[in-house]
């Protein structure tokens, strides 16, 4: 976990909130690269990420798509979803390869289904730890109450939590995917040997 939180910063993790300004425009992805060496006991700590845009729930969902058909730890933020790990120095240009292949793998149906019943029972379990939980995992907070239909963080039934998710469809986690973009590259540690994100960028 706390890697995940390292390699979320160093991507630009957007502050959660219950009360977001309302957006005046877009923001653009452009992709690139953020690279901190450090001694880490022969260690280099990865993570790639790409646009991704819907609901947290949608996210939620596409994130555990990554993980379920491939096999790499994921993880999702607003407007971004990605994969990361960690590997030996040695072996970091493997991990980097590995993670771009996760990334550019096509999405099943069947991976799909299997994810949003993963996604439902994190959510779940976040419902089951009180609404502040739900809250934190719930980061879209506003769309989310407005999509789920109930009017305050307190009113989350287990009924409302699982519909949410029975309601994403394959099209919308398709379309949230946003691959064409290109892809960021984070990288800490002993990183000599992570490739840079020029000389892979064409690989997506």
């Amino acid at each position: 976990r706390a890697v995940e939180k390292e390699v979320e910063g160093a991507l630009g993790e957007v502050p959660s909130t219950a009360h977001l300004p309302p957006a005046t425009a877009a923001a653009n992805f452009f992709g690139g690269e953020a690279r901190l060496f450090a001694p880490a006991g022969g260690s280099a700590h990865v993570a790639l990420s790409v646009s991704a845009t819907g609901s947290s729930k949608t996210l939620s969902v596409l994130k555990h798509c990554l993980s379920l058909s491939s096999g790499v730890s994921a993880f999702a933020v607003p407007g971004l979803v990605g994969v990361y790990g960690t590997a030996a120095a040695a072996e970091a240009g493997k991990l980097t390869d590995s993670l771009l292949a996760a990334l550019g793998k096509s999405l099943t149906d069947d991976v799909i289904q299997r994810a949003k019943i993963n996604a439902k029972a994190e959510a779940m379990f976040a419902l089951e730890n009180g609404s502040k939980s739900l809250s934190e995992y719930l980061t879209c907070s506003r769309l989310d109450k407005m999509t789920m239909n109930v009017p305050y963080m307190d009113a989350f039934t287990a009924a409302s939590v699982a519909t949410a998710f029975d309601d994403i469809t394959s099209k919308e986690v398709h379309d949230a995917f946003i691959k064409k973009a290109g892809f960021s590259l984070a990288a800490v540690g002993e990183i000599q040997n992570v490739p840079s994100h020029r000389s892979i960028s064409s690989k997506l």
